[in-house]
């Protein structure tokens, strides 16, 4: 959803120069705003950033934006009207407009359920206890990665009449030592909410995500001078998703937390090295998050997306089971049997083709050693008996669901494709788990992650 609903708000465009008037609407389902001119037509198009000072003397700026229009309607009487609708993936709101060429120097986001990993019993003490407006005892985690400095602090809401903070929540930040265009900047934010979701076994978006032109520090001096008119607010629209969310049960099984002070350098390793792989790991990442959406159903998208999922794990690729000189020698033996026994230059070419083919492990052996890699990386009992035939039974049954051949299940046909599936994201995830630096408070927490714990208890 959109982080804060805003509008119908009347504004007027800043392209033209001509101030046209127009409607902007900021919502969870849609982010839009309808501009009309009462004379001459005018022209967008695709490609342009449209800025629109708002009626609370904002500055709207959408970006990735699609046209609608342009709708026209004319009268006797000579009165005319021209409609334009812009509808928006983007939308920065701020103090003055966000155009293609700015980029970001600091953003600013919160992820909802993050506490319940990242609430420190001594960091989050001091925190409550220090005045309000104080930037000490802020600080969870720090980390300088790739041209980035990437932080995690408490804030909270404060009230006068008690003179105390009522409430408390982290507050995630990327600075950026050069700057970042939108898109990039996008990327790295998914990033860390992907590691939150991974860790609390729930799909968590970020949310009230706020974005600089400048630095932390130069935001500072700028405000004790009077002159900061305050960051940029970024709204997106995320997919609906019908899910009852219990972070509080889902830490349980967090493979990262800080609780306690020996797990702050944990966390902080952790951090360090999802961040470092991101590259080689972005659509793996975005799947995971995909299966946490989906697990409030069990349908087609869940196993099509599960087997995807394990498909594009970069640690999970089938090995050679043959040398590549000795299948040589026996596609050249199997040529010569083939000759002698009469065969044309055609089809013994074909034979040898098809003997190199079987170079590669069997999909019962791959399997059969990616579930040994985790049990001995996790132990023995993290998965159920019977893994590989579950997962051997989810390819097969995905295979048909991408054709359209399942329709429907009996009660017995349900239980085996339901428990396919939760093996094969289990597994999925205890492999995306495996070269991370997990302490053994961790690998203790891990047997009680979502992902392990619905397929022990799958039919």
């Amino acid at each position: 959803m959109s982080s804060e609903q805003r509008g119908p708000l009347h504004c007027v465009e800043l392209n033209t120069g001509r101030n046209l008037s127009g409607i902007l609407n900021v919502g969870p389902d849609e982010m839009s705003a309808k501009l009309y001119s009462y004379g001459d037509g005018f022209s967008i198009t695709s490609d342009d950033v449209v800025c629109l000072k708002t009626e609370e003397l904002d500055i709207a700026s959408l970006h990735n934006i699609v046209l609608m229009g342009p709708r026209s309607l004319s009268r006797s009487t000579g009165h005319v009207c021209q409609t334009h609708k812009v509808i928006a993936n983007t939308t920065v709101i701020g103090p003055d407009a966000w155009n293609a060429l700015d980029t970001v120097k600091v953003a600013y986001f919160t992820l909802e359920g993050s506490m319940n990993i990242l609430k420190n019993q001594t960091l989050f003490g001091k925190f409550l206890k220090s005045r309000f407006g104080s930037r000490s005892n802020r600080e969870i985690l720090k980390i300088d990665a790739a041209g980035k400095t990437y932080k995690v602090s408490y804030a909270a809401s404060y009230n006068y009449n008690i003179r105390g903070k009522t409430k408390a929540w982290p507050i995630f930040s990327i600075e950026y030592k050069a700057s970042s265009f939108l898109k990039q900047y996008f990327s790295d934010l998914m990033c860390i909410s992907r590691f939150i979701s991974f860790c609390l076994g729930e799909e968590v978006n970020p949310g009230n995500i706020r974005i600089s032109k400048i630095s932390e520090r130069q935001m500072l001096r700028k405000l004790r001078n009077g002159q900061y008119h305050g960051e940029h607010k970024v709204h997106y629209i995320w997919p609906k998703r019908e899910l009852d969310h219990s972070y509080g049960a889902a830490a349980a099984g967090s493979p990262f937390a800080v609780w306690d002070d020996s797990d702050l350098s944990a966390m902080r390793d952790g951090l360090l090295a999802w961040i470092a792989r991101e590259s080689e790991w972005n659509t793996a990442y975005a799947l995971m998050s995909e299966s946490l959406a989906l697990r409030g159903e069990m349908s087609g998208p869940r196993m099509i997306n599960a087997c995807n999922w394990f498909s594009n794990l970069p640690n999970a690729r089938i090995q050679k089971a043959i040398k590549l000189d000795h299948i040589e020698l026996v596609a050249q033996a199997g040529g010569e049997i083939a000759r002698q026994l009469g065969y044309s230059s055609d089809v013994i070419q074909r034979i040898k083709g098809k003997i190199k083919e079987i170079r590669t492990e069997t999909s019962r052996d791959f399997y059969a050693r990616i579930v040994q890699e985790v049990l001995k990386r996790f132990g023995v009992g993290i998965l159920r008996e019977g893994v590989v035939e579950d997962i051997i039974n989810g390819f097969r049954q995905r295979n048909l669901v991408a054709h359209g051949a399942v329709d429907e299940f009996s009660d017995d046909d349900f239980k085996s494709y339901s428990r396919s599936v939760r093996a094969i994201e289990a597994v999925s995830f205890l492999m995306m788990a495996k070269e991370l630096p997990i302490s053994d408070e961790g690998l203790s927490r891990i047997r009680s992650n979502r992902f392990v714990i619905d397929y022990k208890l799958a039919f």
